[in-house]
């Protein structure tokens, strides 16, 4: 494909002119669909996307598009717009034949114990809960026998026993009802339901899911202490003995895990590289990297073992020669023996430590060393809180406040111990070619806003309660920066796959996947190559401007400086819990979310309405039932 590519196509051409001429429309996207090549639906599905996101689209002579960036959006204006595009991928989704079905089967009555059962039954009838708690007052105590939260941790073919449901169809369902599509993503996870334990069937007050963090996320990146550029500075700026005690250690902990067997066995390279590296060497590496990294596209590198039960281990060795993890240890030991290389000479002392900061050998071993410093940290000491709000009627009490608040509580915590605290470390493992694990303990959960500054998180606070009758502490959701706003959310389904497909077809026919260790954010990957191929300008155009605030919530006193490695305890200001004490936490925090929020909105004529108008009256119009697009007023 040439520099201008499909755009040649007179096809395309034509139906450009129609689209600049008449701006977006449902017929416009069903003739795109019957463009003749790959590569020209692909460019069609984009330059439809952007029209519908206030581009600018002109026609020029012979080549690509003129593009040009809506101006003047922000704010408010940003927010509405990417409501907007969520609101029409969610209908989208909803509107599959496979999830209308999920939907239809969750809502249909199905003997279970005797009784008629089904999702309504999950769902708590806001006008029994207004009266309940009118009847009440505003004493927590007393509230706590109306609404009382508990956690239940949805594992895999566990079923409610009050509806006989599986519980992560039940998770499922609920989250067909937010403002986003439902997706499932790789890496670590944990899906939770928050129930009130207070009303028959403990009807299902909010969800949430833990889940791998984002790797690249500069703002909180900066905030750890992360930034290569940074750890660069202070060594220059700030230079200590400890620093670089640090880099010789880290730099012997990361050789030790990466398999080496068939590259020595190849010849890649020979014994004595790895005491006294040589340039040579290190090109060989690369160059090798750079060979499996192509065999890998071309052939999909073999199959995976990746998530498979505790009770199966995975051959880690096998992984570690397949295309994918020879390439990406062939590039990290080529980074790691030109540290070595370097580090040879560095004197230990501050002085020495700030002398080999000024060279650019040392400046290169300290930001690869500092990168994996990161990696090693970030997929098992962080989680991302990507899932979390409450469900109605519980919204009109701020029960979003309360899901996160018990997201980073005791249970949630010592439920994703028991589920990570051993299990081998899915891109550590095949990069040392055996078991390696890092452990399941938080030091912090982030999140980011589904909108500009997200207002759930603002004040929102997660009690820790010492499990030796300490006094609590309120770890708080911080706001320490934004997304630059950059990402796939204004690509609509059907164009993210048009493009996996041409990203396909230049591959030979082997189609993006979302495999552990292929890299970040596999969406991200495919769409950028895809607008590449087509000759288009994908920084520019994945850069779509909704920033979105990021939050963090610390889990222990010394979280930032364990999670950089320098302190070997985060120390926790409460340890993850389960069993009676965890239960007991889940209550404190319960009772502080009530004291805190609840109790002084008692008695508003707003909230008594807003209650109210969830009822249980069929046909049900319940604020927590999944809305299809049929259905919609």
């Amino acid at each position: 494909m040439d520099e201008r590519g499909p755009w040649r196509l007179p096809a395309l051409r034509a139906w450009l002119a129609r689209l600049v001429d008449t701006g977006p429309s449902d017929e416009l996207g069903a003739a795109a669909a019957g463009l003749p090549t790959a590569a020209s639906r692909a460019a069609a599905r984009v330059a439809l996307d952007l029209a519908a996101a206030g581009w600018s689209i002109g026609q020029s002579e012979g080549g690509p598009p003129t593009l040009q960036r809506p101006e003047g959006r922000g704010g408010a204006t940003e927010d509405a717009h990417r409501r907007a595009e969520l609101a029409r991928a969610r209908r989208a989704q909803l509107a599959e034949p496979a999830t209308r079905a999920f939907v239809e089967r969750m809502e249909r009555s199905q003997l279970f114990g005797g009784d008629l059962r089904s999702v309504f039954d999950l769902m708590r009838d806001g006008a029994a809960l207004e009266r309940q708690l009118a009847a009440t007052g505003a004493d927590p105590g007393a509230l706590l026998q109306v609404v009382r939260p508990c956690v239940e941790v949805v594992h895999p073919g566990a079923r409610c026993a009050h509806t006989g449901l599986l519980l992560s169809d039940v998770w499922r369902y609920f989250r067909h009802g937010w403002a986003t599509p439902y997706r499932s993503s790789p890496g670590r996870g944990l899906a939770v339901l928050i129930r009130d334990a207070a009303a028959p069937f403990a009807p299902v007050m909010g969800i949430g899911l833990l889940a791998s963090a984002p790797a690249q996320l500069r703002a909180r990146d900066r905030w750890i202490g992360w930034e290569p550029a940074d750890v660069l500075t202070e060594c220059r700026s700030a230079p200590t003995g400890e620093r670089a005690a640090w880099l010789c250690a880290a730099l012997r902990e990361e050789l030790s895990e990466v398999y080496l067997q068939d590259l020595l066995e190849d010849g890649i390279i020979a014994p004595t590289d790895l005491v006294a590296p040589t340039s040579a060497a290190l090109r060989s590496l690369r160059a090798e990297a750079l060979a499996a990294a192509a065999a890998h596209r071309r052939y999909g590198g073999g199959a995976t073992e990746h998530g498979r039960g505790a009770q199966e281990p995975v051959d880690w060795e096998r992984q570690a020669r397949t295309p994918l993890y020879r390439a990406k240890r062939a590039a990290l030991l080529a980074a790691l023996l030109g540290a070595q290389r370097a580090v040879a000479g560095l004197d230990p002392s501050p002085a020495g430590l700030g002398a080999f900061a000024a060279t650019a050998d040392g400046a290169r071993a300290i930001t690869a060393l500092a990168r994996r410093a990161k990696a090693r940290r970030l997929g098992a000491c962080i989680a991302e809180l990507a899932v979390c709000g409450a469900v109605a009627p519980y919204r009109a009490l701020l029960g979003g406040k309360l899901i996160a608040a018990l997201m980073a509580g005791a249970e949630v915590r010592a439920a994703w111990e028991r589920r990570y605290g051993e299990a081998d470390a899915q891109v550590a493992s095949p990069m040392a070619g055996r078991p390696v694990q890092r452990g399941g303990t938080l030091g912090l959960i982030g999140t980011t806003s589904l909108y500009g500054p997200g207002a759930q998180y603002n004040r929102a606070e997660a009690p820790q309660h010492p499990c030796d009758g300490g006094p609590p502490h309120l770890a708080r959701y911080r706001r320490i920066g934004a997304t630059r706003g950059y990402g796939t959310s204004h690509l609509s389904p059907a164009t993210r796959e048009a493009l996996a497909q041409l990203v396909a077809e230049a591959r030979g026919g082997a189609r993006p996947t979302s495999r552990m260790g292929e890299g970040v954010s596999p969406r991200l990957r495919v769409a950028r190559e895809g607008l590449e191929l087509l000759g288009l300008d994908a920084d520019a155009l994945l850069q779509h401007g909704a920033g979105r605030a990021i939050y963090v919530v610390e889990l222990g006193a010394a979280a930032r400086p364990w999670l950089r490695g320098e302190a070997e305890d985060p120390l926790l200001y409460a340890a993850p819990e389960a069993g009676a004490r965890g239960r007991a936490a889940t209550e404190a925090t319960a009772r502080y979310w009530l004291e805190r929020w609840v109790a002084p909105r008692l008695g508003r004529p707003e909230l008594r309405d807003e209650l109210a108008r969830h009822s249980h009256a069929r046909p049900s119009r319940h604020g927590a039932r999944v809305v299809l697009p049929e259905d919609e007023p």
